[in-house]
């Protein structure tokens, strides 16, 4: 089975796991600034991991590169991988 870049451009599968992915993002987000005007806690951005933590007594705001590349790395795996298993079920 071929796989490359333009299948994967073109693939509903492909596109529609990132989307899932970039709205669980985007919930953890808006999560974070509906809650940041109510209480002292301690907040994280990021789905499945965090790559941004806030809050906490001292304020503390502090951003992990490696929690983000972590993210994009396993969006883009899952991502690849259900696009392999339709295209295999298809064929």
């Amino acid at each position: 089975m071929q796989f490359s870049v333009v299948i994967l451009a073109r693939s509903k599968t492909f596109l529609g796991v990132l989307t899932l992915f970039a709205l669980a993002n985007m919930w953890t987000w808006l999560r974070h600034k509906m809650s940041s005007l109510c209480c002292d806690q301690e907040m994280t951005i990021g789905f499945p991991v965090p790559f941004h933590i806030s809050g906490g007594i001292a304020g503390l705001q502090d951003v992990y590169i490696l929690g983000l590349l972590l993210d994009i790395s396993i969006a883009a795996t899952v991502a690849i991988t259900a696009t392999w298993i339709v295209r295999l079920f298809h064929h």
